[in-house]
């Protein structure tokens, strides 16, 4: 096992512990959220399988499950953690595009796979940006840094710095943001 894999599955360990913290936390505010939050925490937590801990006999399984996860968090689950922010800042016509947007993209992408990368990127992009103006409209300072925190970890995704690959950052800055967004739905 290589030093990455050792440092990618520590950082998909945190981002799934952040995680399910966070949708347990929000749980009794924001069902939405919540169910956001635990598909990032389950797409995370095969991510420390498939870095962390190989399964010679299951490992294809497990790349294969990380990658459906990995979409059906970012296609459903942030669109969702955005509808709850919405909720919460009684922007129900907004939750309700997120819901809808997240449906839509899912079915089209099943009827024709050639849309799934642009699906999951507008989506997910839309929803980032329907937290940052509900929370940013309501003054919701922990929310909207969470977002922005979202936008920043999309950024970074691809730049290695102090020795960690690009997509270590991209998993502790979003484990940040989730327990950000958490604050701002219990505060």
């Amino acid at each position: 096992m290589s030093v990455k894999s050792v440092s990618t599955a520590i950082s998909d360990l945190v981002l799934a512990g952040c995680s399910f913290y966070a949708a347990l936390n929000v749980f009794s505010v924001s069902r939405y959220a919540s169910s956001g939050l635990v598909s990032i925490a389950l797409a995370a937590s095969f991510g420390v399988l498939k870095f962390g801990v190989v399964f010679p006999n299951i490992q294809q399984k497990v790349i294969r499950m990380h990658a459906l996860l990995t979409w059906i968090a970012s296609i459903v689950g942030i669109p969702f953690i955005a509808a709850g922010c919405c909720v919460h800042h009684h922007k129900s016509a907004n939750a309700k595009f997120h819901l809808v947007s997240s449906i839509t993209a899912v079915v089209l992408t099943l009827i024709d796979k050639t849309l799934k990368e642009k699906l999951t990127i507008a989506v997910s992009g839309l929803a980032v940006l329907g937290i940052i103006f509900a929370t940013f409209t309501s003054s919701n300072f922990y929310s909207f840094v969470g977002a922005l925190a979202y936008g920043f970890a999309s950024a970074v995704k691809d730049i290695s710095f102090a020795s960690l690959p690009g997509v270590d950052w991209f998993h502790y800055i979003l484990a940040g943001a989730n327990i950000l967004l958490m604050y701002g739905l219990i505060l």
